[in-house]
This record gives C-alpha cells, structure tokens and sequence, in this order.
C-alpha cells in the first residue's frame, strides 16, 4: 500500500492566549473561555458592548487573589475599557484595607 500523507488540521485560536505560567491555574482554559463567551453571547459583561474574540478581557468575578477559582461560573468576558475600570476600582478598595502590621520582634532562632 501506497504511504499517503494528510495535512494536520488546526483548530483555529479563537483567543489570545496568555503568557503567564503562573502556578495554580490562574488563567481560564480556553474550554472555559468559550463557556463564558457563549453565555454572554459575546457581549461584554458590563456595557453589553458587542466584543471581539482577540479583544475581550476574561476577568475573575470574585478575584484569584482572593482565592476565586478560574471557572466558567466565576468568569466574565469584558472589553478592556471596562476591565479597566473594575481593576482600578478593586485595587484602590485592597489599598483602602488596613494591613496586617509585620512583627518587630527579631528572629532568634533561625
């Protein structure tokens, strides 16, 4: 029998895809990303403004840091103005919270 050869089928990216290995799945899989997109219909969560596939932001409803879990059910497809606007919003509300003072009392045993 004759060796035939087929060409390799690629699926196309339909997001951009983040260059972040951070450890602990921080990122949404692109399986969730297309859950999320196609909850909202491609709109953004915020101002229904009608997105693009390489311009949406995926954000975490409750925030990674906060321990929210990149799933389909805490994430949310926002434009970038609107994103934006959320992070700055979030960040100034952590800044406002008062921090844990740091010990003063010296490390004596190692």
């Amino acid at each position: 029998m004759v060796g035939v050869s087929f060409p390799k089928i690629v699926a196309p990216k339909l997001f951009a895809t983040s260059k972040s290995k951070k450890k602990g799945k921080r990122n949404f899989s692109t399986p969730v990303k297309g859950k999320i997109w196609d909850r909202q219909r491609g709109r953004c969560d915020e101002c229904d403004k009608e997105l693009k596939h390489d311009q949406v932001d995926f954000d975490h409803i409750k925030p990674w840091s906060e321990g929210g879990p990149s799933t389909a059910e805490n994430g949310r497809a926002l434009c970038s103005g609107c994103h934006a606007k959320i992070s700055r919003k979030q960040n100034s509300e952590r800044a406002a919270k008062p921090k844990k003072p740091k010990s003063t009392w010296p490390k004596l045993f190692g």
